[in-house]
């Protein structure tokens, strides 16, 4: 099935291209990130997103075994401060939905409070295992990503900062945090009636050429 996934480089997100458009922002100062994107025909296919998300997390693992693996992920709205928000948490609240991110390692999870409201953001630390119901949980929740990054990098800042989650968008913050710390931050793309469903990848050139090499 790997053979069906089409992979799409640009070199430059910051010019016109196929992959991702990110235009002239202020991510570094004189900084190049490039795009990868792999798409697989949801037609005729089950659990398409899933197959290609198998294909990234072998292909990250095996070309750039220093990166871990995250599933970001954080509340679409900011909900009521109160005794069962702060219970649920975020994962609790997506359990109770019906989706459980199982077979992870380390979890993490931060409030963030605003006049009396709260948001949560939370990572856990994905293995092979963990593929199948973090694909479920992308799907269902557009403020999640993936995020690889070096071992030794602390993710608690980053969840305390939050970010945003629109469809087909990626959060310029976060696509800082991977800049500055030579990792990867990965979306999904593809909606119920979308031809081709897969993940698109940004980072470093050098990173992606890896990816493709």
């Amino acid at each position: 099935m790997t053979t069906d996934i089409v992979t799409t480089i640009a070199p430059d997100i910051s010019t016109r291209n196929e992959v991702y458009n990110l235009g002239k922002v202020d991510i570094l100062d004189d900084f190049c990130l490039s795009g990868i994107s792999w798409a697989l025909d949801r037609v005729g296919i089950e659990n398409s997103r899933a197959s290609v998300l198998r294909h990234v997390f072998s292909l990250i693992s095996e070309k750039i075994p220093s990166l871990d693996i995250w599933l970001i992920a954080g509340s679409p709205s900011w909900q009521l401060d109160n005794r069962v928000t702060r219970y649920q948490k975020l994962w609790k609240a997506l359990k109770s939905a019906g989706i459980e991110v199982s077979h992870a390692g380390k979890t993490l999870e931060v409030a963030n409070t605003k006049e009396g409201n709260l948001k949560f953001f939370g990572a856990k630390l994905l293995s092979e295992l963990s593929l199948v119901s973090a694909e479920k949980a992308i799907e269902d929740n557009t403020c999640s990503y993936l995020l690889a990054v070096p071992s030794d990098i602390e993710l608690s800042s980053l969840l305390r900062e939050g970010w945003s989650g629109e469809y087909n968008q990626f959060d310029h913050g976060l696509v800082k945090f991977v800049a500055q710390n030579n990792g990867l931050i990965l979306k999904a793309f593809g909606a119920f009636d979308d031809v081709d469903v897969g993940f698109t990848a940004i980072g470093h050139p050098d990173l992606i050429r890896t990816l493709t090499g």
